[in-house]
């Protein structure tokens, strides 16, 4: 996570809050913004989160599952189908 921009780091939390994907990529997000926020990084990024997620619709529960299973589902499709030599 490191090599990322703070932007970055801030889109996939938003990312996670409203679509329910990469939990453990957002809470390694956090901490690096947390820790970047501690070394003197200027980029507010609660604000900018707080902002998106004002411009992103927010997908409930129950659709995330589905969504999280669908692109689970997907994921293993692809990677099934992939020649293994």
């Amino acid at each position: 996570m490191k090599d990322k921009t703070s932007k970055t780091l801030a889109a996939i939390v938003v990312s996670y809050r409203a679509l329910g994907m990469h939990k453990e990529a957002a809470i390694a997000a956090m901490e690096e913004l947390a820790r970047r926020k501690a070394a003197g990084d200027e980029f507010d990024y609660e604000a900018w989160i707080k902002e998106k997620l004002k411009e992103v619709p927010t997908i409930k529960s129950e659709q995330r599952s589905a969504m999280s299973l669908a692109f689970q589902m997907l994921a293993g499709g692809i990677n099934a189908g992939r020649d293994k030599s």
